[in-house]
C-alpha cells in the first residue's frame, strides 16, 4: 500500500488497531531541533509511556548516536486540546460550567459525523515529547 494511500486510510478511520492495546502512530514530526535538544509532535492512539521513550531511544540509535525523553505532554486527547483543559484555580462550578458550554460543539459533532469512528477519534492523542541527545 502507498503511503498516501495508507494515510487516507487513517485520516477517515478505517484503519484500527488489530489489538485493543497496540499502539499506532498517525504523524510523528520534528517541530523543533537545537542539538542536542529536539522536540517531536506524535500523533498516536494505545500509546504508553515506556513505549514514547523506547521510540525516541530508537530514534537516536537510527541516528547513529544516543536520545532520552526528558518530557512529554499531553496536548490533544480526541477533539478535546489543550486550550480546552481549565488550570486548577479555575475548577470552580461557574468555570466548569462554562467551559461545558464551550467544548459542547465539539462532543455534538463528534455523535453526529463520526458515530462509526468513535472509539478511535476518543482514544486519539498528539504529543509533545522533549528530548536530549549526543552527537547530533
Amino acid at each position: 500500500m502507498q503511503s498516501q494511500e495508507a494515510y487516507k486510510l487513517a485520516i477517515s478511520g478505517m484503519i484500527r488497531p488489530t489489538e485493543d492495546r497496540q499502539t499506532v502512530i498517525y504523524a510523528l514530526k520534528c517541530i523543533h531541533f537545537s542539538p542536542p535538544q529536539f522536540t517531536i509532535e506524535v500523533q498516536c492512539i494505545n500509546e504508553t509511556l515506556p513505549y514514547l521513550s523506547k521510540l525516541i531511544h530508537e530514534i537516536g540509535l537510527e541516528l547513529k548516536s544516543t536520545a532520552m525523553m526528558t518530557q512529554a505532554r499531553k496536548t490533544q486527547h480526541g477533539h478535546f486540546r489543550i486550550e480546552h483543559a481549565l488550570l486548577r484555580k479555575h475548577w470552580t462550578i461557574q468555570d466548569i460550567l462554562q467551559n461545558i458550554q464551550h467544548i459542547r460543539p465539539l462532543v455534538t459533532k463528534d455523535k453526529n459525523t463520526h458515530a462509526k469512528n468513535r472509539r478511535t477519534l476518543d482514544e486519539e492523542k498528539q504529543i509533545t515529547i522533549t528530548a536530549t541527545g549526543e552527537d547530533l
